[in-house]
């Protein structure tokens, strides 16, 4: 995993995989049992100190604020929605 926070996959940007993965952590324990402690941290969007569904809430909104009417990513806006995580674990 990359160590952009929310870029689950390192491919420079959050989007609908970055979903899918976290997704995947939270509904399989023994997988993100295997991260590490900083992989974890990195993880837990809402900053609450677990991983759950509401991580996956914040990333869901994170990543609506930036698509366009198809559903994808608006070209130039992948940077601005790891910006949005960022700023949302600020308010938590």
């Amino acid at each position: 995993m990359d160590k952009r926070f929310g870029d689950l996959d390192g491919d420079g940007k959050v989007d609908q995989n970055d979903l899918a993965i976290l997704r995947n952590l939270v509904q399989n324990k023994a997988l993100f049992n295997q991260l590490s402690p900083d992989e974890k941290k990195r993880l837990d969007l809402n900053n609450d100190g677990s991983l759950n569904y509401d991580d996956i809430i914040e990333m869901i909104k994170a990543i609506k604020a930036h698509v366009d009417a198809e559903g994808q990513i608006r070209p130039g806006e992948e940077t601005q929605c790891l910006t949005s995580l960022r700023e949302r674990l600020r308010k938590n």
